[in-house]
């Protein structure tokens, strides 16, 4: 018997020719022509397995899908998912934990470096026929050497403090749980509550956004950081509240920020932090690097061959 898996997302020519030739035999993928909701019921309702980017899933698409064994995300962001529903209907959730580690915490590094250099300021005013040298030297840092706080400590993050070594850098991160002392030494971080991750010189978000983060870096957090302090968020846009964030960065509260995420996608027009040039904004591609995607597509095809064939999935993939 061939399983359809339905794609939940459209995809252009050139990733659906790199997703078509991974498909396990046994399997037939269907692409949604639209995120519209007419379209995502059509794909999703005689699926056995489905496959999601970071769009939410509506509820009505997971109760018409009458034989929706898993919902599998492309990534690790699981926010846009209604779980509870999955469980009534016991349909699994799964995510990539890891497949995209390495390339969002690259990012995560190079924002850091290109705030503290002011790359971005750099390159636009020379292009416009400015030589900033002298101004820029005022504003420009070093990132050896500076404390770095990771708010969160999953896959991305433990690679981030991992290539933040090579910078002697002093990497702090808080989570709920502490990890033991013998593998923090090991990692070269240590535990800090969120207080002290607040002073750091780079504040950097790596956690999933729920009711406990959501707004987590507000008015009151951004007034407790250092007026040279740099803030990098690739990992949720509502963990920040943007229009606080826009004022720490206007009043020179703090130094910069690097944001890869917004509360709304694709980001409003009037959104706050448009036309600051204190602040680097990209659009939600911190774990889009071309030579990784071959790797994230077999991390969801294996796991959905896995549960087809009875075998357990890797439980840091499950979600619940």
């Amino acid at each position: 018997m061939v399983m359809k898996i339905a794609m939940l997302q459209t995809l252009s020519p050139e990733l659906r020719d790199r997703v078509l030739p991974l498909v396990p035999d046994g399997f037939v993928l269907d692409v949604t022509r639209s995120t519209d909701l007419p379209d995502l019921l059509e794909v999703i309702g005689d699926a056995d397995y489905a496959v999601a980017f970071g769009m939410s899933v509506p509820e009505e698409a997971l109760r018409a899908a009458k034989r929706l064994r898993l919902l599998h995300r492309w990534g690790v962001g699981v926010d846009g998912v209604p779980l509870d529903t999955c469980g009534e209907l016991g349909v699994v959730v799964a995510k990539c934990t890891g497949s995209n580690a390495r390339p969002v915490a690259e990012f995560a590094v190079g924002a850091m470096l290109a705030c503290s250099r002011s790359l971005i300021v750099a390159d636009r005013s020379t292009k416009e026929g400015q030589w900033l040298k002298k101004q820029l030297w005022m504003r420009n840092t070093m990132l050896g050497g500076k404390t770095v706080g990771l708010v969160g400590f999953g896959a991305i993050a433990r690679k981030v403090a991992q290539l933040l070594r090579g910078f002697g850098c002093d990497v702090l991160y808080t989570k709920r749980t502490r990890l033991p002392e013998d593998e923090e030494a090991a990692l070269g971080v240590r535990f800090a509550a969120m207080d002290a991750i607040l002073e750091a010189d780079i504040v950097s978000l790596h956690c999933p956004l729920n009711d406990r983060t959501r707004n987590m870096i507000g008015a009151a957090e951004l007034d407790r950081m250092k007026p040279h302090a740099i803030l990098v968020n690739t990992a949720r846009g509502g963990l920040v509240d943007e229009d606080a964030l826009a004022a720490a960065l206007r009043t020179g509260k703090i130094r910069a920020a690097a944001v890869d995420v917004f509360e709304r996608e694709p980001v409003d027009a009037d959104n706050p932090l448009l036309g600051l040039d204190n602040v680097i904004l990209s659009p939600h591609i911190a774990a889009n690097a071309f030579d990784n995607i071959d790797n994230e597509i077999r991390h969801w095809m294996t796991n959905i061959q896995k549960h087809s064939n009875g075998e357990a999935i890797d439980p840091q993939d499950i979600v619940g």
